[in-house]
């Protein structure tokens, strides 16, 4: 994980870097958003896109702090959020068809 911060602390400054990570985040936002999809059957009320960007960023800041920090006390707290908000967004249809 730790290499992969330090190649992402270079896109700062590097042109190229930021670019790789821009494909690499944009092709992994499409892949969740996907996913997303598939759960929600088009569901108007989802965002795809929008689960997705959040998803990513939830991982991203998870993978910087577990790196950066020597307490991972608040790993289990994040985890059962993000699941109450992934279940909140794509199951929002699944409740009202009931």
């Amino acid at each position: 994980m730790t290499p992969l911060l330090e190649l992402r602390t270079r896109a700062v400054y590097d042109p190229a870097y930021r670019e790789y990570f821009t494909r690499g985040d944009r092709l992994l936002t499409e892949s969740i958003a996907k996913a997303v999809r598939s759960v929600t059957d088009g569901d108007p009320e989802c965002d795809p896109d929008a689960v997705a960007e959040t998803i990513q960023t939830a991982a991203l800041g998870t993978m910087l702090r577990r790196s950066s920090t020597n307490d991972d006390t608040w790993l289990a707290v994040v985890r059962r959020e993000l699941e109450r908000y992934t279940d909140a967004r794509m199951n929002e249809r699944a409740d009202t068809d009931d």
